[in-house]
């Protein structure tokens, strides 16, 4: 109940608009549905380039494509002489089994999360189970 619905429009607006930087977003579709996406982009501002899987969501139990879209963005990746990958997870959410198992590991520990909560019911994340969570670097910071 706590993350903004990621529909067409919104994926559109948030990564294809040119006015919003250059982002390479990745679908995975299962005849015409989308069942998966990636967000790629590149930060060129400095000599050392940083890569950033700045979005990465699909339907549950599909780790298969978890997997194949991180295969992908690393190859991207790696096509760009890319120095550094970034992604940000959740500690014990599934997705991090699968960066884990391509060489990501720890980072830059935690980050505050701050919200508007108008509603009577207490917002505890800590009741969550981490795979129903999804903050993409796009939601917390400004690439």
């Amino acid at each position: 109940h706590f993350i903004l619905h990621r529909s067409p429009n919104y994926i559109n607006w948030r990564y294809l608009d040119a006015r919003g930087g250059d982002y390479k977003v990745r679908v995975v579709k299962d005849n015409i549905e989308i069942i998966g996406y990636s967000v790629l982009r590149i930060n060129k501002l400095e000599y050392y380039h940083s890569g950033y899987f700045v979005d990465l969501l699909v339907l549950p139990g599909r780790l298969d494509i978890v997997e194949a879209l991180l295969l992908d963005g690393l190859c991207f990746f790696r096509e760009n002489q890319v120095n550094l990958v970034l992604y940000q997870v959740l500690e014990n959410h599934p997705y991090e089994r699968l960066f884990d198992k391509y060489g990501f590991y720890g980072g830059e520990g935690n980050r505050h999360i701050f919200y508007n909560n108008f509603g009577n019911d207490e917002l505890r994340l800590e009741d969550s189970p981490p795979e129903r969570i999804h903050f993409p670097f796009g939601d917390l910071t400004g690439i």
